[in-house]
């Protein structure tokens, strides 16, 4: 059982040489000691204000975010969201990016989220805006365990839409914070304090309210609406179990599920379709995501493997991407599993995943090769030894701002040129890198074709 924690204290006597401003400061520091103290070992800490403030809390809060076992995260984690002036946020913090030099450094990024809790009810009323613009000044600080600061930057930033972001990718060097002799980490867990502050003026003209879009939940409304859905997929539990019935409707799968519509072309008048190899359940949050919803944490915590092998399987390629991600940040990586792990990822295509595990193995090599046997399980492929080589060249090779060769470029950076450019974004690294190539191919044809035009023209 707990210990009780002490039902009151008493007050050291206020010393009568103090002036009356350091006998209020000792006074409001006796207050904090006795909270810290009534709350057993949940320390409780109050700001108290005598006077009005100069900068009231609500024009510049402050957020301490803390990350548990940081020395033992290996991939990004994204805070909680909260509100601030009217708006949701998030914090990303990648604790092991690379530096210049090739010193590992710690990311943080904040990042505005309004599109993905537009039904928040919690924002703050008097600090909403109608504006999508928001500028606003940030701090981030790192402090020792002696409250001396040891990193603090800043740095002002107009986000001009729903979802936008701004940090540092190198904030702070990994090596200042990791062990004792640094006296950073308390039990574990390191600590960032966000100050923010809006830059809008007082008096800004009034922004007229444009609501968004409707599209978007027009169409989540439609999910599983049986009057209007002209097309019934039949999901049956494993061994025989009980048949859920899922309704949907053509136009929406052709347009962002074309291989789950494709069962649909043989079926007329809501005839029974039957979905094999998948849990009633994922299939339920396939099609959920497929008319435009947003999984919830615990059901990524919980089915993301489950999401990838459906999304794979019925081709639903954004879904897949956004699993893969999801169990990659959900999965702690070991000598024992990333065998199995990688013979996973090559069955489906999983670059991202893939080029994790080929970074743990280059990072732990010695543990690996003790692992022979395992090793054998690995199926023949060209790939494999062509996503090594481009792990061990990202591993020797500091990034020096310089554009990355497309042979060592990181997965996700691989993916975000081809959606820039309209192509498709799954398949394996070597895919990835051809489907570049043949673009850059084309492109070279086209302007050599364009200079030709232009020399005949000028003759």
């Amino acid at each position: 059982s707990s210990e009780e924690p002490p039902t009151s204290y008493t007050y050291p006597p206020i010393p009568p040489a103090l002036s009356r401003h350091s006998q209020l400061f000792f006074l409001f520091q006796t207050c904090v000691l006795e909270a810290a103290i009534m709350n057993g070992h949940h320390r409780t800490v109050v700001d108290i204000d005598i006077g009005k403030s100069p900068f009231p809390s609500q024009d510049s809060p402050t957020y301490r975010i803390h990350i548990h076992n940081f020395e033992s995260l290996r991939y990004s984690v994204e805070s909680p969201k909260f509100t601030c002036f009217g708006h949701r946020w998030t914090a990303y913090i990648n604790p092991e990016g690379i530096s210049s030099e090739g010193l590992q450094t710690v990311a943080f990024i904040l990042t505005r989220c309004d599109e993905e809790d537009d039904d928040s009810s919690d924002s703050d009323s008097d600090d909403s805006v109608d504006s999508s613009e928001l500028e606003v000044r940030f701090s981030v600080s790192v402090r020792d365990l002696d409250g001396k600061i040891l990193k603090k930057r800043r740095r002002s930033h107009n986000f001009t839409n729903w979802v936008d972001e701004k940090g540092w990718d190198k904030f702070i060097d990994r090596a200042d914070i990791i062990g004792p002799s640094n006296n950073v980490l308390r039990d574990g867990t390191l600590t960032f304090e966000l100050q923010m502050k809006s830059l809008r003026k007082k008096n800004a003209p009034c922004q007229p309210f444009v609501p968004v879009n409707p599209l978007s939940e027009n169409i989540k409304a439609l999910f599983l609406d049986e009057k209007t859905a002209d097309v019934l997929f039949a999901v049956q539990k494993e061994n025989g179990g009980e048949i859920t019935n899922f309704y949907a409707h053509r136009l929406v799968l052709q347009a962002c599920a074309r291989d789950l519509a494709a069962f649909c072309d043989s079926s007329h008048d809501l005839t029974p379709i039957s979905i094999p190899r998948v849990d009633p359940h994922v299939f339920k949050l396939l099609l959920f995501y497929v008319y435009g919803g947003t999984i919830s944490t615990a059901d990524w915590k919980q089915h993301s493997k489950e999401l990838i092998d459906a999304a794979d399987l019925y081709g639903v390629v954004n879904l897949k991407l956004e699993a893969e991600a999801r169990f990659v940040q959900c999965t702690t990586v070991t000598i024992h599993d990333v065998v199995e792990l990688l013979v996973y990822a090559n069955s489906k295509q999983c670059a991202h995943l893939k080029e994790v595990l080929m970074d743990f193995i280059v990072r732990n090599k010695n543990d690996v090769l003790k692992q022979v046997a395992s090793l054998r399980n690995i199926p023949e492929s060209s790939t494999m030894f062509t996503d090594l080589l481009a792990a061990m060249a990202r591993g020797d090779k500091a990034n020096n701002g310089s554009d990355e060769e497309l042979d060592t470029m990181r997965v996700g950076e691989l993916r975000r040129k081809l959606h820039d450019s309209g192509l498709d974004v799954d398949g394996s690294r070597e895919v990835l890198i051809a489907r570049l190539q043949e673009k850059s191919k084309k492109a070279n044809k086209k302007r050599k074709r364009a200079s030709q035009d232009a020399v005949v023209e000028i003759e």
